[in-house]
């Protein structure tokens, strides 16, 4: 990318050249030489650097994949410095304009047209709102497997995007073959939350961006964790087994307020079961592996403390209403612990609406049957559907939810327009927002 300017020196150049070392680590290696007046040069090493008045990134998947070389020149100082960066390489899920420059390096909503394939059932409801893309996308073909989308309306190799409708378990080697086939594709949308289904080791390690619909589901998710959480408190199997029995049975209820909730997994899902609880003046803690709270963090008031997932025994000990909202990855592999279950309170209550598998599924049925804990609302389960020989379909102590906490009437199309936004934001060539750390899993 050059652009000139009227008072540019022509000697005044910078050239960078930055390569990819490892993709997966979200690393860039940046080596600028400027060459100035005196045809002396100075190396310039870099890892990561900010906006400033004197640097720019490029947060575009596609000019990083193909390692290219920048030259710009500059009208107001001998000497400035040209930084490509991952995007992931600053927080996640910030948004990250790009200067001018890299916006005109994209496909422009006015220039290259972007070709879509859709992995999804041709009956999908709400594939009709795929309408309002940008002019830029066509959509190629819709269908689950390779052979649905054996006539696209172009080659494989021009395959720019690809969004995958949902992430059923059986849907996975389908959408591993659909992507070996897409050898350019740039970019991956998932309109679900998790996707852990879909790290394996030859989406990993490409260089293609992946994204998925976080935020899309959490409010939803939070009402359910405070209904749960109600529930247990204003004892509601008791009130509906007076009813049946018609027995006018008079009782003492438990308020939320002034409970300790402790969520396990503090992240888009987890923070909007904080809100709602601190609306019912709840006091609330969380668990995540940065456990510092940010100055706006600490200016929205929305946890009283962040343990590190070293600590969480002591984090559950001090909790009323533990809340699970963790993804599932191999740091996540039962992190709620046998020995974590055994340091809830007598009369705490766990609830799960991240994935069953974070849990120790086996320790917390004992602890129910045991009444060690005094329940437990679950969305989620170590195997699903759940076997019908599951010791927690008998137990009264337990909450259980066939994974549809989420799915309300417009759950699909809140899911659908995600990928819309996202879309508006690569037509334009604005950076992408809830991508995927691949190393982290979520």
């Amino acid at each position: 990318v050059e652009r000139a300017s009227p008072a540019c020196k022509p000697s005044s150049v910078i050239q960078c050249c930055s390569r990819l070392h490892c993709w997966r680590r979200h690393t860039a290696a940046v080596l600028g030489r400027v060459i100035n007046g005196n045809n002396s040069s100075t190396a310039i090493s870099t890892g990561r650097m900010k906006h400033s008045p004197c640097a720019f990134q490029a947060t575009s998947g596609a000019v990083l994949r193909q390692k290219a070389v920048f030259l710009k020149k500059f009208a107001h100082t001998p000497c400035r410095a040209v930084c490509m960066m991952h995007p992931l390489s600053q927080k996640r899920n910030e948004e990250r304009e790009l200067p001018e420059t890299i916006r005109e390096a994209r496909h422009a909503a006015s220039g290259k047209t972007v070709n879509l394939i859709v992995m999804a059932p041709k009956d999908a409801p709400h594939l009709d709102s795929l309408k309002t893309l940008p002019a830029c996308f066509r959509i190629v073909g819709i269908g689950c497997t390779v052979a649905e989308l054996s006539n696209l309306e172009c080659k494989w190799e021009s395959v720019d995007v690809m969004l995958v409708y949902a992430l059923w378990l059986a849907f996975v080697n389908d959408i591993k073959a659909v992507f070996s086939k897409a050898s350019n594709l740039k970019w991956l949308h998932v309109a679900t939350t998790g996707v852990d289904h879909l790290m394996a080791p030859e989406i990993v390690d490409s260089d293609v961006i992946i994204t998925n619909a976080q935020g899309s589901f959490s409010h939803s998710l939070a009402e359910w964790t405070l209904a749960a959480c109600n529930w247990f408190a204003k004892d509601l199997p008791r009130m509906r087994a007076s009813q049946k029995m018609k027995k006018f049975d008079p009782f003492e209820v438990e308020e939320l307020r002034g409970r300790v909730m402790g969520i396990v997994g503090l992240g888009d899902i987890g923070c909007a079961a904080a809100r709602l609880a601190r609306a019912f003046k709840m006091g609330v803690v969380g668990m995540r592996r940065n456990a510092r709270l940010s100055a706006e963090e600490q200016q929205e008031g929305l946890v009283d403390k962040i343990y590190p997932p070293e600590e969480i025994c002591s984090m559950m000990s001090a909790c009323d209403y533990v809340v699970v909202a963790l993804p599932m990855t191999s740091r996540t592999d039962k992190l709620v612990s046998k020995a974590a279950i055994q340091a809830m309170k007598p009369n705490g209550v766990l609830v799960n609406v991240g994935r069953g598998k974070t849990v120790d599924e086996q320790a917390l049925i004992e602890a129910l049957q045991n009444k060690a804990i005094r329940g437990a609302a679950l969305d989620v389960f170590e195997k699903e559907p759940l076997p019908e020989d599951s010791p927690l379909y008998d137990l009264d102590n337990v909450l259980l939810s066939a994974h549809s906490a989420f799915k309300t009437r417009t759950f699909r199309r809140d899911a659908l327009q995600s990928f819309l936004d996202a879309a508006e934001r690569y037509a334009s060539g604005q950076a992408l927002r809830h991508v995927v750390d691949k190393d982290a899993g979520y």
